[in-house]
């Protein structure tokens, strides 16, 4: 960074970082189930998983992701689809609910397997099996964000 009287630019830009940060979206990854909900966060620089809501309870799950979302600032949530499958109309009725519930953009975005990668990726980082069940959850949700921004660079 340079400094421009008291306003830090990156180098190469023009822009203020406090205005980049402003400009930064943040965003909500949800790797639904019928009994788990995976959570994944990107901050605008950092996906992490970040945890597993459970319970059946769709109003409970609805609001306790409303909130959540308030409570970390993102501007949209992006709810995993499954291709195909007993679970994608029990997944697309949610998603459904959750865009009623809020005024937040809520976007669909298809995924594929991001729970067997989350265990793979588990397993081949040396973490121990009752931890990657407990996890899988939201790494899978955190494949799906970084799938979802993936897509972006590559438009």
């Amino acid at each position: 960074m340079r400094a421009t009287g008291n306003i830090f630019t990156p180098v190469g830009s023009s822009w203020p970082v406090a205005l980049l940060k402003k400009m930064t979206i943040k965003l909500l990854a949800v790797d639904f189930g019928l009994t788990k909900v995976g959570l994944a966060y990107y901050d605008g620089f950092l996906v992490e998983p970040i945890g597993v809501l459970r319970g059946k309870n769709e109003g409970q799950l609805l609001k306790k992701l409303i909130d959540l979302a308030g409570q970390l600032g993102v501007q949209k949530i992006i709810f995993g689809l499954p291709e195909s499958g007993p679970f994608l109309v029990a997944a697309q009725a949610f998603a459904a609910k959750l865009k009623a519930a809020t005024d937040l953009v809520v976007e669909e975005s298809r995924e594929v397997l991001t729970t067997k990668e989350a265990l793979a990726r588990m397993k081949e980082a040396g973490v121990k099996r009752r931890q990657r069940v407990a996890k899988e959850d939201a790494v899978a949700a955190a494949i799906l964000l970084e799938d979802y921004l993936a897509g972006l660079k590559n438009v």
